[in-house]
């Protein structure tokens, strides 16, 4: 025994037994699974303690989740190492030396640890102790995305603009396909983003820094490309939801910050009436206290949401029609690639790519952040306008966002304890009924089923980057048998995970 934690010391390596995923609600792969819905289907509820922390003696690259599987929490950082975490405990039980950072997330499957190094390279490790099965050059630039593996084979992208596929069991490259093939884009460009699956369509998707969002099947054939607007993918996933038939892709604005900010906030809220003072807006807008929250169709009471989103003039589909280059959110038809158009508008801190949505596939419902005239403000800092958290339903070929209810009718958030300033990072993950958001300062939750707020961790005295993700580095977190796993800066130099029980 060492620690009291059961582990036994062989070698100067501390073992750990791998247990049965079968049995467990671990998080496997970067947002959960191959769709990347950041959706466990554990219930999760408060209160959150912390259960420990552990200083990983290095940083960790911004979006670079941990993934558990089997008792082990693996995650890399910029220096190149590998580690493996006892997740009880904390306790490090190997590492592992690749030769140039870890960008990415890891994948975890049958025992095994697929991880990708800025050194050209895709490792396969032990789960239980590090070692290193093999490793596979990927093409002839540095890897570029957190590895998919499904049916004993790993996807992932590279920065020579290739797409590949590899064996599981010993590294082969099965097929590589060429990002400048698809008709009519002819230019081969990084992937520098993560890549999703669905399995019940057997098909690939990912993004290219050419800007476009490619459909494969699982032999590597083009199904259909389609170019969105923006200036990049870096650092975004499509997320598929099979239910709703759609996968959906972020980019980066093709406007700077502050215009992004500046056009969403005249043409959206109080239009016509921004002075300094937020002009008549209200710091609590009354009507967000009693939306409906239940608008697919246009109805008496839904009027005002339905016309905010659908409506002639004024609304966010019309901004869309107007200036298609302002779109940040891509939802399309898994089979054929069309658009269905969604009224999201931009969300992300500092400028980066649009903020990734969460999926409950069992009910197919879709959460994510979202700008409306309805949100809150904040009168005590240049009236920052908020966002919410809103379920986005898919009907009649097109999206249409309802508000979370919470008791008594209230639309939710409503509260000041819970809200999203909209021009920093909040990322989202999932775990049975609960949202969890993690953020500049901390990790907060909200119950879609009650509209319950909940804190994960404390917010009281504490730094940028203390119990947060230290800026706009933020990585969604990681939640698995109840506990949620949150990758914290340390003063900007080094990382920590720290792991907080829930019930």
């Amino acid at each position: 025994m060492v620690g009291g934690v059961g582990l036994t010391r062989r070698k100067n390596k501390f073992i750990v037994p791998v247990r049965a995923q079968t049995l467990t609600y671990d998080w496997p792969q970067f947002q959960h699974d191959v769709k990347r819905t950041g959706y466990n289907p554990q219930d999760l509820s408060a209160p959150f303690t912390q259960k420990w922390a552990r200083d990983l003696g290095g940083a960790v690259a911004e979006r670079v989740q941990p993934v558990i599987s089997g008792g082990i929490l693996v995650i890399g950082d910029i220096n190149g190492k590998v580690f493996g975490l006892n997740e009880t405990t904390g306790v490090i039980v190997w590492t592992f030396q690749t030769g140039a950072a870890v960008s990415y997330s890891a994948a975890i499957d049958q025992g095994k640890v697929f991880v990708s190094s800025q050194d050209g390279y895709l490792y396969a490790l032990n789960l239980s102790n590090g070692a290193k099965l093999w490793q596979a050059k990927v093409g002839n630039k540095p890897v570029g995305g957190a590895p998919v593996i499904y049916n004993n084979v790993i996807y992932i992208g590279g920065k020579d603009g290739y797409f590949y596929a590899f064996n599981a069991t010993d590294g082969t490259q099965r097929w590589k396909f060429d990002s400048a093939i698809s008709n009519p884009i002819t230019v081969r460009s990084p992937i520098i983003g993560n890549a999703s699956l669905s399995p019940i369509k057997n098909r690939l998707f990912f993004s290219a820094e050419n800007v476009v969002a490619y459909s494969l099947d699982l032999n590597g054939s083009l199904i259909w490309a389609k170019q969105m607007y923006g200036e990049s993918t870096y650092e975004t996933w499509p997320v598929v939801s099979e239910t709703n038939n759609v996968v959906m892709f972020q980019t980066k604005s093709v406007y700077s910050f502050h215009s992004s900010l500046g056009l969403d906030d005249g043409d959206l809220f109080c239009p016509g009436d921004m002075g300094s003072g937020c002009g008549s807006c209200a710091n609590s807008n009354p009507d967000n206290f009693d939306a409906p929250s239940n608008c697919d169709t246009v109805t008496s009471s839904c009027s005002d949401q339905w016309n905010e989103q659908h409506g002639l003039t004024n609304s966010i589909d019309s901004i869309f029609d107007r200036w298609p280059q302002r779109r940040t959110f891509y939802s399309f038809n898994m089979d054929t690639g069309a658009l269905i158009p969604a009224p999201i508008l931009w969300t992300g801190g500092g400028g980066r790519p649009q903020e990734a949505p969460v999926v409950n596939e069992a009910s197919g419902n879709v959460y994510l952040l979202a700008r409306t005239k309805w949100s809150r403000r904040d009168t005590g800092y240049f009236c920052r306008k908020w966002v919410d958290i809103v379920r986005l339903s898919f009907t009649s070929a097109q999206g249409t966002f309802n508000y979370i209810t919470c008791g008594s009718g209230i639309q939710c958030p409503a509260s000041d304890s819970f809200h999203f300033i909209g021009d920093e990072t909040t990322v989202l993950s999932m775990s049975g009924n609960l949202v969890v958001g993690t953020g500049w300062y901390h990790t907060g939750s909200i119950r879609v089923d009650t509209g319950v707020q909940i804190e994960v961790s404390p917010t009281s005295g504490l730094g940028q980057g203390t119990n947060g993700t230290g800026g706009d580095h933020a990585a969604p977190a990681a939640i698995a048998n109840k506990v949620v796993f949150v990758k914290q800066f340390s003063g900007e130099v080094t990382s920590k995970i720290v792991a907080y029980q829930g019930k």
